[in-house]
C-alpha cells in the first residue's frame, strides 16, 4: 500500500509540474523575461520533485505579479467553467487554482489568435502550413493588464514601468545574440545552432529568424540549448539573479 501511495504522489507531482512548465513559457514571453534567466531557470526545474514544484510555483507567482493578473476578474468570468481535471478535485493549492484561471485566459487568447490567423490566410490566399518544425507567433498579443498599462495606481505603475524596462533589456539581449551569430567563427557549431530551429545556413535573413525563433518558440529545450551553445559560460552559473 505504501508503494502504491508513493507512486500516486509521484504521478501527481509529475503531472502538476508538467502543467506549470507549460504555462511558464508563454508567461515569460508576456513578461519579456530575458533568455539568460529563462535558460538557467529551465535547467534547474528539470524534474518533478517537491523542490521543483516549489520553484515552479514561486516563479509562476512572480510572473503573475509582474503581469498584474486580476484573479478576481478571472474567477468571475465564464472561461473558468470547464477548468476541472483529475488534479482539481479537493485541491488545496491556491497556486494551482490560480494556475487554472490564468491557463484559461491563455487558452482563450491562443484560440482567438488561431481563428484570426486562419481568417487572414484565407483572405490573403496564403498557403497553409509551415516548413519549419517550430511554432512561432508573428507578434506577441497583449492580454495582461500590465501590458496594457491598465489601472494606473501606484503599485501598477511600478509594474508597468518594470515591464517597459524589461522590454528594453530584451532588445539589448537580442542585439547581443545577433552580434554573437555574426562573429562566431566555428561554422560547424553555428550550423548546429541554426539547425535547432530548422534554419539552413544558406537562408536569407537567418539571423533575424533565429532571434525571433529562440525567443518565441514553444520548444523551451531548443531555446535553452541554443542559448547555452552561444554563451556556454552562462550554463555554469545557476544564480538566477546574475
Amino acid at each position: 500500500r505504501g508503494w502504491i501511495t508513493r507512486r500516486h504522489v509521484f504521478a501527481f507531482r509529475r503531472a502538476r509540474a508538467k502543467r506549470y512548465r507549460m504555462q511558464l513559457y508563454p508567461l515569460w514571453r508576456h513578461a519579456r523575461t530575458l533568455l539568460a534567466y529563462r535558460s538557467r531557470f529551465w535547467k534547474l526545474i528539470d524534474g518533478s520533485g517537491f523542490l521543483h514544484l516549489v520553484l515552479l510555483e514561486d516563479e509562476l507567482k512572480r510572473l503573475w505579479e509582474i503581469l498584474n493578473v486580476d484573479f478576481k476578474a478571472l474567477a468571475s468570468s465564464k472561461m473558468t467553467d470547464d477548468l476541472v481535471d483529475e488534479y482539481t478535485a479537493g485541491a488545496s493549492s491556491s497556486v494551482y487554482k490560480k494556475y487554472q484561471l490564468v491557463q484559461g485566459m491563455l487558452d482563450k487568447s491562443m484560440e482567438e489568435e488561431r481563428k484570426k490567423r486562419k481568417k487572414e490566410k484565407k483572405t490573403e490566399g496564403l498557403k497553409k502550413g509551415d516548413s519549419s518544425h517550430h511554432r512561432q507567433e508573428k507578434e506577441l498579443v497583449a492580454i495582461f493588464p500590465a501590458e496594457f498599462g491598465a489601472n494606473e495606481n501606484r503599485g501598477n505603475k511600478a509594474r508597468n514601468q518594470a515591464l517597459r524596462q524589461a522590454t528594453d533589456q530584451l532588445s539589448e539581449e537580442k542585439m547581443q545574440i545577433y552580434e554573437k551569430l555574426d562573429t562566431l567563427s566555428d561554422k560547424k557549431a553555428l550550423a548546429e545552432v541554426y539547425s535547432l530551429f530548422g534554419i539552413q545556413m544558406t537562408e536569407k535573413q537567418k539571423k533575424q529568424r533565429f532571434i525571433e525563433a529562440i525567443w518565441e518558440t514553444y520548444y523551451p529545450d531548443q531555446s535553452m540549448n541554443a542559448y547555452f551553445a552561444l554563451f556556454p559560460k552562462t550554463s555554469e552559473n545557476d544564480d538566477l539573479g546574475a
